[in-house]
């Protein structure tokens, strides 16, 4: 006898399973993927909060920027500490609609991260590589170190100055090009695979690096090609570190060691107080001329050598959060989802 909550034999049972799906929104397609809001919308909200924060700087700043010639550190202060809000301050806003840190843009804070050792071998790094190039040039004749021109009082003053002014501009470069910028297209170059995505992403935003540096006063396209060269290599050790650390430490060590210790154009940019007062002779596709040994057409081996030398020394594989499972997909409820 059959109960009287069964279906007849010809008609079978209708489980949940089978319900019809309702068609996905074509304007939700837009705007969503299954891991939430698409990386150029994204990027587009970020462009917006770092224009609004610009405004509000540029109002604060308005009759106050230094008026003293060259390029001093009250100089970097003011232009590198304006960009820093501009650029961090929106990360933190998209952080916090993401359900993110800023450590998953590369930049974990904490003085165990911060002043690591991954920082104090990029301090290392970029005086060394810097050192060796100017050695080389020594020895074609292209460079002169030259004498001290500076009193030991001067000295102490500008080599602090300057390690704080080039500190903020590590943090400051570093994580506008390689920050929120390279984790969003990243996630969104998904589609290519983890090592093509973030490649890609890289050479655009290393390409974004050297078009910053195209307006300082006696930069060339030599120079501009070892800038998005140098860019290259900073992405290749975030993607093995997984932070922007060793790269901030290298970036601040080099220019430090260009703008006081040795006292040569740092991207085509002469400082004042510089430690010593060298000669740049020669050939300009040698000694770099009017660019500094950036503009050498030495540094693209010398560039070639840091790959290689990294990739040997520090652990395979990546550590990059963008690519790392489960750490690029927002947590639930932040952004409407596409599945239906």
């Amino acid at each position: 006898m059959e109960s009287s909550g069964q279906q007849p034999p010809d008609q079978p049972a209708t489980t949940s399973a089978e319900t019809p799906r309702r068609p996905e929104s074509p304007l939700k397609f837009v705007f969503f993927s299954e891991r939430g809001l698409r990386a150029g919308w994204r990027l587009l909200l970020y462009f917006f909060f770092a224009y609004l924060v610009t405004l509000l700087v540029a109002q604060i700043a308005r009759g106050r920027a230094p008026t003293a010639a060259g390029l001093t550190p009250s100089l970097v202060f003011a232009t590198h500490g304006s960009l820093l809000l501009i650029v961090l301050i929106p990360a933190l806003l998209m952080a916090r609609l993401e359900r993110r840190t800023l450590g998953h843009y590369g930049l974990p804070l904490g003085l165990r991260a911060a002043l690591g050792k991954n920082f104090w071998l990029g301090v290392v790094w970029g005086w060394m590589w810097l050192t060796l190039l100017l050695v080389v040039l020594r020895m074609t004749g292209s460079f002169l170190f030259g004498p001290i021109t500076v009193t030991m009082q001067e000295a102490l003053r500008y080599a602090l100055l300057w390690t704080l002014a080039f500190l903020l501009v590590g943090v400051a470069e570093e994580f506008i090009f390689r920050g929120y910028i390279q984790f969003t297209l990243t996630s969104g170059f998904r589609f290519l695979g983890r090592r093509w995505g973030f490649l890609t992403a890289a050479i655009l935003t290393s390409l974004l690096f050297a078009v910053a540096h195209r307006g300082n006063a006696g930069e060339n396209l030599l120079g501009l090609g070892t800038v998005m060269a140098i860019g290259l290599f900073f992405a290749f050790t975030l993607w093995r570190t997984g932070s922007l650390w060793f790269a901030i430490g290298f970036h601040a060590s080099w220019d430090w060691a260009q703008t006081f210790l040795y006292g040569v154009p740092n991207s085509g940019v002469l400082a004042k107080g510089h430690l010593l007062n060298p000669t740049i002779q020669g050939p300009h596709w040698l000694s770099g001329g009017s660019v500094g040994p950036e503009g050498s057409l030495l540094m693209y081996p010398l560039i070639a050598a840091m790959f290689l030398i990294f990739n040997l020394t520090f652990p395979r594989g990546t550590r990059y959060p963008a690519v790392t499972e489960g750490t690029d997909t927002p947590s639930p409820g932040i952004w409407p989802v596409a599945s239906a």
